[in-house]
């Protein structure tokens, strides 16, 4: 006797939620971004806040990001912001422009 077999739908796998580059992938796809940068953000993801993001996935040796993700981080990040001044600290103004280069005349013997 053989087994019932019985035929049914191919099995379609949706497509997935999570589109992964490597860094260098990432530093063409977003010109902004360099791949030293992005590279040192990785390399400190444990103290900049990259790591508890999830935008970073280790598959063996490879680093894969998640750019949304990376971006996401990249927006909501404090450290990627400048530091607010303590409340009474003074915060030395920004040199609009540079002074005037100074002409050197030679004396005329």
């Amino acid at each position: 006797m053989q087994p019932d077999v019985t035929t049914s739908a191919p099995v379609t796998l949706p497509p997935p939620s999570r589109v992964f580059l490597t860094v260098k992938q990432l530093a063409q796809q977003q010109p902004a971004l360099t791949e030293g940068g992005t590279r040192w953000a990785i390399f400190n993801e444990d103290n900049n806040g990259l790591a508890e993001s999830g935008a970073v996935v280790r598959v063996g040796r490879r680093v894969l990001i998640d750019p949304e993700m990376f971006l996401a981080w990249m927006r909501t990040s404090p450290q990627l912001s400048p530091p607010k001044p303590k409340p009474g600290q003074k915060v030395a103004p920004r040199r609009r422009s540079l002074p005037a280069p100074v002409a050197i005349l030679e004396a005329s013997a």
